[in-house]
């Protein structure tokens, strides 16, 4: 039970930020595509400039300011990327590795799986990461806020608003689906 919690500690991070894009009816992320890619809060409003009713010049400035995000945020995602595990496990390609013998009855020996102490590590690793996505995310936002007027401003945290909903919906969806897993797996619930 414990080393399914550590693992599902582990696995957590990387899936609370997978956005399945199937839930908001848009296509799923290319092969390969790692799972903690989504759409930042610029490319939403910039996904909606029809209804912001954007001018080119603030296009023009959010297209800047998401080209900015995306290389401040290539090495850190890149960093991510080096975090999953590489083997397909219970949660499918990238997502945990193969499950280990003693659950499910197959799987990768015992031996040959990280120890708590390093799973523990890339967590806290993981979770760094990830909170520093976030803040640049957020600071792209408000960067590219500062382009809009008032009315467009309302829109705005309105758009944003709704697919952080549904982002928190997923992820609350994908959580229940570990912990099924998890407690189907002959091992721990949460």
């Amino acid at each position: 039970m414990r080393r399914h919690l550590v693992t599902l500690c582990v696995l957590f991070p990387l899936i609370t930020l997978a956005q399945s894009q199937g839930a908001a009816g848009q296509q799923p992320p290319p092969p390969g595509h790692p799972p903690f890619a989504q759409k930042t809060w610029v490319q939403v409003l910039l996904e909606h400039r029809q209804e912001l009713a954007l001018t080119d010049a603030q296009v023009a400035g959010m297209e800047r300011i998401d080209k900015a995000l995306a290389e401040k945020n290539a090495p850190v995602k890149s960093a991510l990327e080096q975090l999953r595990p590489q083997h397909p496990g219970p949660m499918g390609p990238g997502m945990g590795g193969p499950m280990p013998q003693d659950a499910k009855g197959g799987g990768e020996p015992a031996a040959n799986r990280p120890s708590e102490q390093e799973m523990r590590a890339h967590f806290e690793q993981a979770r760094g990461l990830m909170d520093q996505l976030k803040a640049n995310d957020d600071a792209a936002y408000n960067e590219a806020e500062a382009l809009l007027n008032d009315a467009q401003k309302k829109t705005a945290h309105q758009l944003v608003s709704a697919e952080a909903e549904v982002r928190e919906k997923r992820r609350q969806e994908m959580h229940q689906r570990m912990r099924e897993h998890m407690g189907n797996g002959g091992g721990g619930s949460l």
